[in-house]
């Protein structure tokens, strides 16, 4: 009899029970939840420092050819580009006989240095640099050291436009100014240079 009863009942459908509780609702924008970040994640990130905002510069030609340079990190100095630096010698080469070789060169306003140091590399038996800002005569130095040409280079931390008299220095027959622009800088200090005798008869 319970065999019979057994075999009478309907079988159950499993696929068809449900678990007691609410129901889920779908995800949808307004419900979805939101994920907080973990702040330990955040404190086991390494710190990275802002990297330097110059470009690597280096000597285009002359002995010191593929030198590199040390930029400036800051904004406050644009150092002239290497393509400038090529494009200004070239001229000079063909537009004057021994435009470089041989001279004394005063790099005004100059920055790191680079056109300076692209003359010594070509040639020039001696560069006085005259760069007022903390950052370019660092620069400047240390290119100075980098170059192993300090017995060639002078440095003054003064202002272009008020360098006052030369006194006993020989003058200089290869002069380059690149000043901020706008300001009429570059003349003042070229007029200044040649009333102080700076400057050595036909200089460029």
């Amino acid at each position: 009899g319970q065999l019979a009863k057994r075999k009478m009942q309907p079988p159950v459908n499993r696929r068809l029970k449900r678990r007691s509780g609410p129901a889920k609702k779908p995800a949808t924008p307004g419900n979805r939840a939101i994920r907080k970040p973990d702040p330990s994640h955040a404190a086991n990130r390494t710190t990275r420092e802002p990297a330097a905002t110059g470009r690597a510069m280096r000597i285009v030609g002359g002995r010191f050819r593929g030198r590199v340079l040390a930029t400036p990190r800051s904004e406050g100095i644009r150092p002239t580009t290497d393509r400038t630096r090529e494009s200004l010698f070239n001229i000079l080469s063909h537009g004057y006989e021994a435009a470089v070789e041989g001279r004394r060169m005063l790099d005004l306003f100059a920055g790191t240095g680079a056109v300076g140091f692209e003359a010594l590399s070509r040639g020039a038996v001696y560069v006085h640099f005259v760069e007022q800002s903390a950052e370019g005569s660092r620069l400047v130095r240390t290119n100075m050291e980098t170059l192993n040409v300090r017995e060639q280079t002078g440095l003054s931390r003064r202002d272009a436009t008020n360098l006052g008299k030369a006194g006993e220095k020989q003058p200089y027959d290869l002069v380059f100014a690149d000043p901020p622009y706008g300001k009429g800088l570059g003349e003042r200090a070229l007029a200044q240079l040649a009333m102080g005798g700076w400057i050595a008869e036909n200089a460029l």
